[in-house]
């Protein structure tokens, strides 16, 4: 029960996440939905949070175990690569289900409201918290300034100096 509590908690939280488009913005944006659309919206960024929490918990998973193996004195390189090979392949199920979102939420808009949200998402108000994937400064599209300690996840050269 635990398991199931946490995902869920985290997806009522995150309510414009991974390029879903918040309805209230788009409506003042003048795209006027109607509550079919609205509907429909919501249906779709609730499938795709669900989606992106659980799959997401399987990369983290992962990513600890193959921590975990990498601290052991010895290793089994095989076991490793397969870890890091179901890493890789989680990813690109993430990567597929965000494109495969986005898809369906274009299909919900007609023609001109499909031309305003894509010149709103260019603009990076199409989606919440200021935008999501297309920002653009001095560094070019989707860049942005970390504010972490530079400790990075791996081991050696390149950890900061606040790192433990």
């Amino acid at each position: 029960m635990r398991n199931l509590i946490f995902p869920l908690a985290v997806v009522l939280m995150v309510s414009t996440a991974n390029g879903q488009p918040n309805e209230k913005m788009m409506n003042r944006e003048g795209l006027n939905l109607t509550d079919d659309q609205i509907e429909k919206l919501d249906q779709l960024r609730l499938k795709h949070q669900i989606e992106m929490v659980k799959k997401q918990a399987e990369v983290k998973e992962a990513r600890l175990e193959l921590k975990a193996m990498m601290r052991k004195t010895s290793v089994d390189e095989k076991a490793v690569l397969d870890k890091q090979n179901k890493i890789s392949a989680l990813k690109a199920q993430i990567a597929e289900a965000k494109l495969r979102h986005q898809l369906a939420v274009r299909k919900v808009f007609n023609e001109e409201q499909l031309k305003k949200w894509l010149k709103m998402r260019h603009k990076g108000r199409a989606f919440g918290r200021g935008g999501h994937g297309f920002k653009h400064d001095d560094r070019g599209p989707g860049s942005s300034r970390g504010s972490g300690s530079g400790c990075g996840m791996g081991y050696g050269a390149g950890r900061g100096p606040n790192c433990n």
